[in-house]
């Protein structure tokens, strides 16, 4: 009988701007406001703002849903464009090391849940490792309301607050957000690496205990604090 050895250790991805290549709410709602590009634009501002740390991540969201929601149908659409090509240079490599080596991945995000599963399903990531915000729906496929009863609606924080005794050390967050510093601070996690390639937010560089430009150089800095 073959014996199944525990994890090697964890390893937390944001999805947004990390695992993919650009934020996956703002990509939604903006195929949705073409015809008003100021409500775009105010759009992508606040999601920065949240990003920087300048604006917690319920306000950040609640705000963005007041200006427009997306309907259920373009959740599944943004996947069927957009999955495989929009991770990121050499992230599906990286994640499949990671498999290979025992290492369990996980993938913590503020974006919408049902966009986020295809992209993980395809990562081969169980279902059960992926957590983000939740959301009820009308009967027709129109936006509801967040379920606040996942508390990712509120922040990572008390999202992976729950999650955290589930995770096997060295638990490693990566990610290009202040929010996921932020699990790091709270020591929800053992390591941070700010993921730098797509956007470089200086109060998050600052703040880091790592940083990796590209999947190359975050494979390295994980062989070193994974010991593989």
């Amino acid at each position: 009988m073959e014996i199944k050895l525990p994890p090697r250790g964890t390893v937390i991805f944001d999805f947004d701007s990390t695992l993919i290549k650009f934020e996956s709410l703002d990509d939604i709602l903006a195929e949705k406001l073409s015809d008003a590009p100021e409500k775009a634009k105010a759009i992508a501002e606040i999601t920065e703002k949240g990003m920087n740390g300048d604006l917690s991540f319920f306000d950040s969201l609640s705000q963005r849903m007041k200006i427009a929601t997306p309907e259920q149908k373009d959740l599944a659409k943004f996947a069927t464009d957009h999955c495989p090509q929009a991770f990121s240079s050499g992230i599906p490599e990286l994640i499949q090391v990671l498999h290979d080596n025992n290492i369990e991945v996980w993938v913590l995000s503020g974006g919408f849940e049902e966009a986020i599963l295809p992209f993980a399903e395809y990562l081969n990531i169980p279902r059960e490792r992926v957590h983000a915000v939740q959301v009820h729906w009308y009967q027709d496929g129109g936006f509801k309301s967040l379920n606040k009863d996942n508390n990712f609606a509120i922040s990572k924080i008390a999202g992976a607050s729950e999650l955290k005794p589930q995770w096997h050390a060295p638990t490693i967050i990566v990610g290009d957000g202040y929010t996921d510093y932020m699990l790091y601070k709270e020591k929800l996690a053992d390591h941070f690496i700010a993921y730098t390639e797509h956007f470089a937010r200086e109060k998050v560089i600052n703040s880091a205990e790592y940083t990796a430009d590209s999947a190359q150089a975050l494979s390295i800095k994980l062989k070193e604090l994974l010991a593989l």
